[in-house]
């Protein structure tokens, strides 16, 4: 998939051992706001040993600026879960994010058992993810750190 985020041209392609670097620059560069340091050895072991499909977001210098998958719910037979989607902090509102929560909702079509899609963020990107129609089901106060909720959010395939 290619495609334009204001000057910027964009491919979305499948994750691959290669990418690892990059993905975790992108995570990197959103500590402390978005991420605790902490939570990068949990990012790391998961791209070591991915649940479902992950993707990457390359520039048109070959940098990756952005990251995110898909994996079927442990909890839900019918659900799908967005894991581990970010952006490079220094493009964030730049437009990729909803390229990559596209793309990943476009992976979602290729699966009609799946009913709905869930997540959890922080309360930083609950807004984004209501405009692409996820609603926050739960939501605990100070879930990741102190100041920083988890919204636990879902997104029902219309017609399901």
């Amino acid at each position: 998939m290619e495609t334009t985020s204001r000057t910027m041209n964009l491919r979305f392609v499948e994750y691959a051992p290669e990418h690892r670097t990059g993905c975790l620059d992108v995570f990197d560069s959103n500590v402390p706001e978005f991420f605790s340091e902490s939570e990068r050895e949990d990012f790391c072991n998961f791209l070591d040993r991915l649940p479902g499909r992950y993707g990457v977001v390359i520039d048109d210098t070959g940098r990756i600026v952005g990251c995110g998958g898909i994996a079927a719910s442990r909890t839900d037979p019918r659900a799908a879960d967005l894991t581990w989607g970010m952006i490079h902090r220094a493009l964030h509102r730049s437009g990729i994010g909803r390229i990559l929560t596209r793309e990943r909702l476009a992976w979602v079509a290729e699966m009609p058992e799946v009913a709905a899609v869930q997540l959890n963020t922080s309360h930083l990107t609950e807004g984004f993810y209501e405009k692409f129609g996820f609603r926050t089901v739960k939501r605990i106060t100070n879930g990741y750190r102190e100041g920083l909720d988890r919204c636990d959010m879902e997104w029902l395939r219309p017609n399901s």
